[in-house]
């Protein structure tokens, strides 16, 4: 399995897998998260073919801007007839998408 490291800002980073692109986001999703983990869902769609899994193990706290990411990272997947999968969420996130009443976006699991 090859393995392709690459960071795109202090929040995100993107490793690409055999037939998966894996982006791992870390510390706060807000507008700064949000705005990152959009470029490196963007670079994720044209940079390769497969699948594409976001891990949330690392989420520290996500606020409303960066749940819109989230949706927006969902809606160009299903535009693109990609896979996309929502992978290790942190406890602290799914905190506060409890506290927000929050729907989880299309795709969203938690095993």
């Amino acid at each position: 399995m090859q393995s392709n490291d690459t960071t795109l800002a202090r929040r995100v980073s993107v490793r690409d897998l055999e037939h998966t692109c894996v982006i791992e986001v870390e510390g706060e999703l807000d507008l700064i998260g949000g705005y990152d983990l959009r470029n490196a869902f963007a670079a994720a769609l044209r940079g390769s073919s497969g699948a594409v899994a976001i891990d949330l193990s690392s989420v520290t706290a996500v606020d409303d801007r960066g749940l819109a990411s989230l949706e927006w990272c969902s809606v160009q997947a299903v535009e693109a007839r990609r896979e996309l999968t929502w992978t290790a969420c942190s406890h602290p996130f799914l905190r506060d998408l409890e506290a927000r009443h929050a729907v989880p976006p299309h795709g969203f699991r938690t095993d």
